[in-house]
Formats: C-alpha cells, structure tokens, sequence
C-alpha cells in the first residue's frame, strides 16, 4: 500500500491540532499571562538601564561631554580644513595644529612661561 508522503503530513498536522484543542481548553489571552508578560519586559528593561549605568561609572574611559578637562580658547583658519587652536587644559596651554586627518602639537607654551 503506497500512501503520498503528503497525506501522511497532513494528517500529522491535523492530528497534532486536534490533540492541542483538546488539551488547552483555557483561553490563550487572559489577565494573568498579560501582566505577567508586561512585566517580564519592565524587568528587562530596569535590567538594561542599570547595567549602562554599572558600566557608566565602572568605566571612566565613557566621560560625558559635559565633563571636560581641555578648553579651546583661542583659534585661527589657517587652511579649508586647517587650525591653529590654543588649548588650555589643566593649567597647561598647549598650540595645536590640527588638520582632518591628525593633530600636532606645535608648541608647549608653559615651556616658555617657565624660562622668562
């Protein structure tokens, strides 16, 4: 007796359906899985939010651009994508040339605060 291996899917799959309609009887959607899902996600998500913020402070490499320790002071255009900038930082004041592809230092300027 030779039976299409497609009969034999379907009728898997239609057995298969009928056994899970006579096990769940319940309804698929009701309150309890609802605000259980709801916060399963809640706690997902205060999950995600404390470690950035473990990491944030664990991490001084991640400081917050309103945080910096350099200042600009002065600058000039020297070129379309070229600068002289005047950087104070830390009571330092360094001369910097900078370009699109590096940044150079051009002079130390305590050096010649210190010698005069």
């Amino acid at each position: 007796m030779n039976i299409p291996l497609s009969w034999i899917g379907i009728f898997c799959s239609l057995k298969s359906i009928n056994i899970w309609a006579e096990t769940n009887t319940d309804s698929i959607v009701n309150t309890e899985t609802i605000v259980q899902t709801f916060l399963a996600l809640l706690l997902v998500i205060m999950i995600m939010f404390l470690s950035a913020w473990v990491i944030r402070r664990l991490n001084p490499a991640l400081k917050r651009p309103g945080r910096r320790s350099g200042q600009v002071t002065e600058f000039c255009v020297v070129g379309s994508k070229e600068r002289v900038v005047l950087l104070e930082m830390s009571n330092e004041r360094l001369l910097l040339g900078v370009t699109a592809q590096q940044i150079t230092l051009l002079k130390d300027l305590n050096q010649l605060n210190s010698n005069e």
